[in-house]
């Protein structure tokens, strides 16, 4: 039971480590898109 919520905790800070990666990178990549939003 522990182990299983600590892989699953693991999992989930991992995701939220590439997905702010990610979205860090498209920021970085290209500015230009988000002044004409």
């Amino acid at each position: 039971m522990l182990s299983g919520l600590v892989k699953i905790t693991i999992f989930f800070d991992l995701a939220i480590i590439l997905f702010a990666n990610q979205m860090r990178d498209r920021l970085l990549k290209a500015p230009d898109d988000f002044k004409y939003r």
